[in-house]
């Protein structure tokens, strides 16, 4: 019969997942305050009724009584403020959006990008001009005719602008000779200075501000001369900064495309370099460009990587990096770290000959591909659906690719807040930036506070609460200082926490389950309250409306999910006396919950074992729950938490060092095993050849190739051969002549005496081909 019972309780549990009947009200926990309602779950809702007596005010919307007249409920949404119509000059809408935001719940618009076909751009050209760039400098000036065509061609309201950079003129980033400090390139074999022009060294130079006078641009670019510095990095990103915050030296136009072609073949510096020239003062991100265009930056380090990223994305720069396969990978590395601001990469040659076809594609790939990005704070949550064409809907993607001009693509926006912001802040602006073509601004409004709690909603002192003894919001009291209860009528907490007008016995239930007792009074819950929502009462009994849910109230459900963190309070207050509860708040809430306590849990077959963390702690509490004959919740309670074992440090530190010592003994092993083996398989191979070579007493052919093997092999065989140690050695270059002996002693070189093995070493360079010869 029992296991028929818990094979039923099983049957109904698979049954009623996801239905409502089997769904706790989660939003009854959070009755404290209209404001805890509406910032715990997005679907809780809140009664203002002042006569209100159910259980709780905070419920589930669906669970709301309709009795209650007065429901507070925000909902998220989104209004458009600003919608321009998309032409050649906008490319993006709207422009600026407005939202009301509710913790948990999003609010949602759309934004529609297209890309026009004439869009103006402001194409800069950031060229690294040390020594090493002299080639690439003049590819360039042939080359500016056939850039400026192309530009022109992909759109005709193309402007250009033109800089150079070296390094920081100070030591050690430059020479401070006097004479080097004047022409630092001296020293390098390829300069001429009677047809070579070098610059002292500078940091950044504004050549050409943007203009659209070509022939000006041209002109400029055409006398540009080469300069040089000291060491392998360069200050390119110190330029690169000043190229993006000085808007009106560089002559961004507002609202045109701002394109940098960053051209190198070094590294680059950044900061902490500063600190080689003694520079510590950090770089404070402003425009110290000159009205000459010069900027030198010898009074503050490099740009931090950070920093050099939040400027671009402000002033929404598309930087380019055409560097050459030698920096490539640190140059990937700049890029990754540049994430969200829709710069490129591209591997420049040699000689920047095929700088035109990077130009070309970089930007024709930035305006193909539309990418969102939000600067958005970690309270809000920015989720993203594209759809780049009506066969390709990709959700959670935030990009389109291959996007043609003219053609338009739709971005579906979820913005959500996820949490309330700190004290004092109630909104927020913040741009959704859609790389290369344009911006909206979204100004997020923070839903935190429920509006019968502010202004002249909430009554100060009012009557309602116990002659003036608190503000009245939202249906309830807001009891003053040492006020206590619903309607503040307790003035102390001992009096809130008494139950003793509450029983009819000292064994009845508290206000027989019907009410809630405060301050030694019962008040009684609305008849509709009375049985959860899940049954009906008559004649003082509640008939259930379904076996899922049990007891006198039809409050009881034990496959329903939350039974366990629902009575966590209790158990936490009662039992390890901590948790959020206060004392007071531990016997007014839990007064209904029987808590016994057992040295080891045991769970019978169809019980549900709650396993739940401790508030501020790693250990666990474990109990079970079940209801009693007369409606009263038991929780039967493990004394000891479980707690997870720290980890055994000794064996870690033991087992960590004992392997590397391993490994290291190891590698030893093998290593001594090689050389052993080679060492045997170069001896068996002298062995070989000493028995297949037959020298003579008067000379021989060296081998091709020598050793100390081959030069210990002539001293044994001079031993071989001769009686006296003391012979020489002698080496000829020409062997067709060694069978002359007056021409051999007259022409051939004395290498020098062999006495002992060691000597032998100074032969073992002889050149192959020569003939050596060992005489008395």
């Amino acid at each position: 019969m029992v296991s028929a019972k818990y094979s039923l309780g099983y049957f109904l549990l698979l049954t009623c997942i996801g239905l409502t009947l089997c769904q706790v009200d989660r939003c009854n926990s959070y009755s404290d305050s209209c404001a805890s309602c509406m910032n715990s779950d997005p679907t809780c809702a809140w009664c203002a009724d002042e006569n209100y007596r159910g259980s709780s005010r905070c419920r589930l919307l669906k669970n709301m009584q309709p009795s209650c007249s007065n429901i507070v409920q925000h909902i998220s949404k989104a209004s458009i403020s600003s919608r321009p119509t998309l032409n050649e000059n906008i490319q993006v809408a709207p422009s600026v959006v407005d939202l009301d935001l509710r913790v948990g719940q999003p609010a949602k618009f759309s934004i529609e990008v297209q890309p026009a076909a004439n869009y103006p751009v402001d194409l800069y050209y950031l060229m690294d001009v040390s020594f090493s760039m002299r080639d690439d400098l003049d590819i360039m000036k042939g080359t500016i005719n056939t850039i400026v065509n192309e530009m022109r061609t992909l759109s005709n309201r193309s402007s250009f602008g033109f800089g150079t950079f070296v390094d920081k003129p100070i030591a050690p980033f430059m020479d401070p000779s006097r004479y080097r400090r004047q022409v630092p390139c001296t020293g390098f074999p390829d300069f001429d200075p009677l047809k070579m022009v070098c610059d002292p060294t500078y940091g950044f130079v504004n050549a050409m501000p943007v203009t659209d006078d070509v022939n000006k641009f041209k002109n400029r670019l055409a006398v540009q001369n080469i300069s040089s510095n000291l060491d392998s990095p360069e200050g390119g990103l110190d330029a690169l900064l000043q190229v993006a915050v000085c808007t009106e030296r560089i002559g961004w136009r507002s609202g045109a495309r701002h394109v940098v072609i960053y051209a190198s073949d070094s590294n680059y510096h950044y900061s902490g370099d500063g600190k080689l020239a003694g520079i510590t003062k950090p770089n404070d991100g402003q425009c110290r460009v000159s009205s000459e265009g010069l900027f030198n930056g010898i009074e503050m380090d490099y740009p931090s990587l950070r920093q050099l990223r939040d400027k671009l994305e402000q002033f929404q720069i598309l930087p380019v990096f055409a560097v050459t396969k030698r920096t490539f990978g640190e140059y990937v590395k700049l890029q990754n770290t540049l994430v969200g601001i829709g710069s490129l990469l591209g591997e420049l040659s040699s000689n920047s000959s095929n700088i035109i076809e990077i130009i070309k594609n970089s930007y024709q790939t930035l305006v193909s591909t539309v990418q969102l990005f939000s600067t958005s704070t970690n309270d809000l949550n920015v989720a993203y659906d594209a759809i780049c064409d009506s066969n390709d809907v990709r959700k959670g993607s935030n990009t389109c690719t291959n996007v043609g001009l003219g053609k338009k693509v739709t971005f579906n926006v979820s913005v959500t807040a996820t949490r309330c912001p700190r004290p004092g802040i109630t909104q927020e602006e913040f741009k959704i930036r859609v790389l290369g073509f344009g911006e909206v601004t979204v100004r997020a409004k923070y839903v935190c506070e429920c509006g019968c709690a502010l202004g002249q909603a909430a009554v100060p002192n009012s009557p309602r609460c116990t002659m003036g003894n608190g503000t009245y919001a939202c249906g309830v009291c807001v009891c003053n200082p040492g006020r206590f209860g619903n309607l503040c009528q307790c003035d102390s907490e001992a009096a809130f926490s008494d139950t003793s007008g509450c029983k009819v016995n000292s064994t009845a239930i508290l206000c027989s389950n019907r009410g809630d007792c405060q301050c030694g009074s019962c008040y009684c819950r609305q008849p509709q309250e009375l049985c959860n929502g899940q049954g009906t009462c008559e004649c003082g009994r509640c008939n259930c409306n379904s076996s899922i849910y049990t007891g006198r109230a039809c409050d009881y459900c034990p496959t329903c999910p939350g039974i366990c963190s629902a009575n966590k309070e209790c158990v936490e207050c009662k039992v390890f006396a901590s948790g959020q509860y206060s004392p007071a708040e531990c016997s007014a809430k839990c007064s209904n919950v029987i808590i016994t306590t057992v040295n080891t849990l045991n769970v019978i077959q169809g019980q549900e074992r709650c396993v739940i963390p401790r508030t501020n702690s790693s250990c666990q509490m474990m109990y079970v729950h079940s209801l009693l004959e007369n409606g009263t919740l038991l929780l039967v309670v493990q004394e000891n938490e479980v707690c997870p074992q720290p980890p055994n440090i000794a064996a870690i530190v033991a087992g960590t060092v004992g392997g590397v010592i391993g490994a290291g003994l190891l590698i030893l092993l093998i290593w001594k095993i090689m050389m052993m083996l080679k060492e045997r398989k170069e001896f068996n191979e002298f062995e070989s050849q000493r028995k297949k070579e037959k020298w003579n007493a008067i000379y021989g052919s060296t081998p091709d190739s020598w050793s100390f093997r081959n030069s210990l092999r002539i001293y044994r065989y001079m031993h071989r051969y001769t009686t006296n140690t003391s012979r020489k050695l002698l080496l000829c270059q020409d062997p067709e002549r060694m069978k002359n002996m007056s021409y051999m002693l007259k022409k051939c070189s004395v290498l020098g005496r062999v006495r002992k093995p060691r000597d032998a070493q100074r032969f073992s360079k002889v050149k192959d081909g020569s003939e050596v010869l060992i005489r008395s």
